[in-house]
C-alpha cells in the first residue's frame, strides 16, 4: 500500500511542475541594474530592478504612451503598448547616505 501512495504522490507532483511549466512568462524579465537598455514586446513585461534606498520615484521619458509602468520602491514592471517607440526609464532615490541619486534605462518596444 505504501508503494501506491507514493507513485501517486510521486505522479501528482510531476503534474503539478508539467502545470507551472506550461504557465505564460514575461519575456525579458531582467534583474539587477547591469544593462541598462532593454527590449519588451507589445503585450509583455519587463522588470527593471534599481538600486535600494529611500524615496523613490520612477518617470516615463519620450513617449509616454509606449509604455505604461507600475512600480514599488526599486523594482518597476514595464509593459510594451505600442510597437515601434522608444522610451527612456528613470528611477529617482535617496541612496544610503541621503544622497539623490538617479539611473536611467532605454526601453525599446
Amino acid at each position: 500500500m505504501k508503494i501506491n501512495e507514493t507513485k501517486r504522490f510521486i505522479s501528482f507532483l510531476l503534474v503539478v511542475v508539467m502545470l507551472f511549466g506550461m504557465m505564460p512568462t514575461t519575456t525579458g524579465v531582467v534583474y539587477g541594474a547591469d544593462s541598462k537598455t532593454k527590449q519588451v514586446e507589445v503585450g509583455r513585461q519587463v522588470v527593471l530592478s534599481g538600486e535600494e534606498g529611500n524615496n523613490h520615484s520612477w518617470k516615463i521619458g519620450g513617449d509616454g504612451k509606449a509604455v505604461t509602468l507600475e512600480y514599488l520602491n526599486e523594482t518597476a514592471i514595464i509593459t510594451g503598448e505600442i510597437a515601434e517607440k522608444s522610451v527612456t526609464v528613470t528611477h529617482s532615490y535617496k541612496n544610503s547616505r541621503n544622497r539623490d541619486v538617479s539611473e536611467t534605462w532605454t526601453v525599446n518596444v
